[in-house]
């Protein structure tokens, strides 16, 4: 009774061994930063654009921001790589498989042990039983490698929206300025129109019409570098959107000025939140489950046996009987030599590299932040010198020596300086908006939010 007592334990103890680790397995995603948060509601809108006809006239910004989260091809990988992680989680908190053996002894042999008289056959069950927790600690550590890798993904989809809302800025900026300078190129068009007529009607000279040629020619040259420059931005939106099911004719939107931007301080505040700081709780705590796995490997593990022996045994008289009995096994290694001592320090040592790569990474977006800070001061007040003295001065300019013109003050390349001066001047402005509006999705890039949220 007592020995089918002790087989039973061991044969539990083999199954309880093979019972999986009750660590979590699915990633904890991160909660979404507001500005992933604004668009991420809205995903719908890209599953009504399937429906609709393959060319959109107008593609606006949120649009684009949703189409992009849908369907960017290199943002799927991401979030593949999460559930990849996941099933390696799975794969780490499941025990080593149980082992069946049989053995033959005593066969073939001579004199007594001839043929399979004398023959012992052990059929074995075997179970290696992780010690020290191991099962859970590996489980642990490899659940907390898919959390990182999904404030990794958070960081992609902030990198995506960013891009996208760069080469929009980019796009509208470029739309801009070819209606100005189409709209210039008209004029300058008109202009040099009415100085051949004069030309003709011997008023003026020849030399004028070639000095109004070359202001033509500079403006057609400006006027086929934006237009390039628009359809590479184009192509750069395309492929950020990561879907060719539909085509877009221009892009819809307008660049913004913020009233009163929030204090440096207030925004600093905010930078503590930014995906690149705050997933360094997660790559702690893995860092710290992972001593704690290194060091539980210093415990060796247990083996376990248990099987049944049938023994042959030849009487006096030359009749085989048989016999049989249990067998039980364990055994150990014995660390006398490899305790993990390495893997263990060496855990201990990249914990202290990722302390050196937080303050890294702080010095790096703080330099990052007082940089685009700095330079969205400096855009804004230069916006306000062109907008209130620059722009108008020379819009008065031009209206007075147009007037003149008409009166025989001034000559019409008068008129057209003063013009491709003030030409110089709002384009001048509207890049000069668009820099502002990049250093703006710069600026909320690095703190995850739009800058208008901020109270």
């Amino acid at each position: 009774m007592n020995r089918m007592m002790l087989v039973s334990l061991l044969l539990f103890g083999i199954i309880a061994a093979g019972c999986s680790s009750s660590y979590r397995t699915e990633s904890e995603k991160p909660e979404k930063t507001p500005l992933v948060n604004k668009y991420s509601t809205d995903i719908q809108i890209a599953d009504t654009l399937d429906n609709q006809k393959d060319t959109i006239e107008v593609l606006t910004l949120d649009k684009a921001v949703v189409i992009a989260l849908a369907n960017n091809p290199e943002l799927v990988s991401y979030n593949l790589e999460i559930k990849a992680l996941e099933s390696v989680a799975l794969q780490q908190g499941l025990s080593p498989n149980p082992e069946f053996g049989v053995e033959a002894e005593n066969i073939l042999g001579t004199n007594e042990l001839s043929g399979f008289k004398a023959m012992e056959t052990t059929v074995l069950l075997s179970q290696d039983i992780l010690l020290a927790g191991k099962l859970n600690k590996q489980r642990r550590v490899a659940a907390l490698e898919s959390d990182i890798a999904g404030w990794e993904y958070e960081m992609k989809r902030l990198d995506l929206i960013t891009n996208v809302r760069l080469v929009f800025i980019q796009s509208i900026t470029l739309q801009r300025d070819i209606r100005l300078t189409k709209e210039l190129l008209k004029i300058s068009n008109e202009f040099l129109s009415n100085i051949n007529k004069r030309i003709e009607a011997g008023k003026v000279s020849p030399a004028e019409a070639s000095r109004a040629k070359v202001i033509v020619s500079a403006l057609e040259i400006r006027l086929m570098n934006s237009e390039l420059s628009y359809r590479s931005a184009k192509q750069q939106l395309r492929a950020l959107l990561g879907t060719d099911k539909f085509t877009f004719k221009e892009m819809g939107g307008e660049l913004k000025i913020v009233a009163v931007l929030p204090s440096i301080e207030l925004l600093q505040e905010k930078l503590s939140q930014s995906p690149e700081l705050a997933r360094y709780d997660k790559v702690f705590e893995r860092q710290e489950a992972m001593i704690e796995l290194e060091d539980s490997k210093s415990v060796p593990d247990l083996n376990i046996a248990v099987g049944w022996r049938w023994l042959n045994q030849t009487s006096e008289n030359g009749i085989v009987v048989g016999a049989n009995a249990f067998v039980l096994g364990a055994s150990i290694p014995l660390p006398i030599y490899d305790s993990n001592q390495g893997a263990l320090q060496e855990a201990k040592i990249r914990f202290d590299k990722k302390k050196s790569e937080l303050r890294s990474d702080k010095n790096n977006l703080t330099s990052d932040f007082n940089t685009t800070y700095n330079n969205l001061i400096s855009l804004s007040e230069a916006l306000k010198k062109l907008n209130d003295e620059s722009v108008p001065a020379a819009q008065n300019a031009f209206e007075i020596i147009r007037d003149g013109n008409l009166v025989g003050r001034f000559t019409i390349l008068d008129v057209l300086d003063t013009q491709r001066t003030l030409f110089e001047l709002q384009s001048e402005y509207l890049r000069t908006l668009g820099n502002y509006n990049i250093q703006i999705v710069r600026l909320e890039r690095l703190i995850g939010q739009n800058i208008e949220s901020i109270k």
